[in-house]
């Protein structure tokens, strides 16, 4: 005669698994626990979230702050993006960062031989000597402090001025009165000789001059004569014209 016996038994599983047999694994991931687009990972009793770039976290709830280490410059404020950030960038600057300073000067045209100089967000002509504005584009009127004196005519030039003296004035301003009347001697024989004048000459150029002046020999018969140069002109660069014509009285 046979016996059967009739047994029973209970399973206590492990944490993450179930069934009679505790032969199932639970997946923690069925209620999609992770977060901005991360990948679940299930494991026994738990999961791991495959975060996306840009987040961090036990389940990727986090979004990462590139904004925290400050990496605008100048001045420049930080917006933070899902893996990203944005650099507002102060009046001047440009670049990622903000670390590039826009050049002001590269639409300018600084006149009369002036330099650009770059600012932040600015620029600045700086002028040659005798020039102002902007764009160095006045030319400064060195004649409006009425230099000039004794009735003297004063002209503009770049970074100065020039007197135009009345007769018997000398000097850069005409302040000097100069005496219509001098005496020049040559007190020894000689086939040239010379005086320095230094002639108040308000311009550049001279075209065309006279010369009137009386002259006395102790030499009667030289200069009845009339021969010789008694006087020439020249500058520094050589003889431009020589008088060889002269009339005694």
């Amino acid at each position: 005669m046979d016996i059967l016996l009739e047994t029973s038994y209970s399973c206590r599983c492990a944490p993450g698994y179930t069934r009679a047999d505790c032969s199932l694994n639970i997946n923690e991931c069925a209620s999609s626990p992770c977060q901005n687009g991360a990948t679940c990972v299930d494991k026994a009793n738990g999961y791991t979230c495959l975060c996306v770039p840009g987040f961090h976290g036990n389940r990727c709830e986090i979004n990462v702050d590139e904004c925290a280490d400050n990496p605008c410059e100048n001045g420049g404020s930080c917006r933070d993006g899902v893996n990203e950030y944005t650099c507002q960038c102060r009046p001047g600057f440009t670049g990622l960062k903000c670390a590039q300073n826009i050049d002001d000067c590269q639409d300018v045209s600084c006149q009369n031989e002036g330099t650009c100089v770059d600012g932040v967000n600015s620029f600045q002509c700086r002028c040659p000597p005798g020039f102002t504005g902007r764009y160095c584009e006045t030319n400064i009127n060195e004649c409006a402090s009425s230099p000039c004196v004794n009735g003297a005519t004063c002209h503009d030039d770049v970074n100065r001025f020039i007197c135009k003296c009345k007769p018997y004035y000398s000097g850069k301003t005409c302040s000097t009165r100069q005496s219509p009347c001098f005496g020049v001697d040559f007190n020894k024989a000689s086939e040239l000789d010379f005086i320095k004048l230094e002639p108040n000459l308000p311009f550049r150029s001279l075209s065309a001059l006279t010369i009137e002046f009386w002259m006395e020999s102790s030499d009667n018969n030289k200069v009845n004569g009339s021969y010789g140069t008694p006087i020439s002109y020249g500058t520094r660069a050589g003889d431009n014209f020589t008088i060889f014509g002269y009339v005694v009285v």
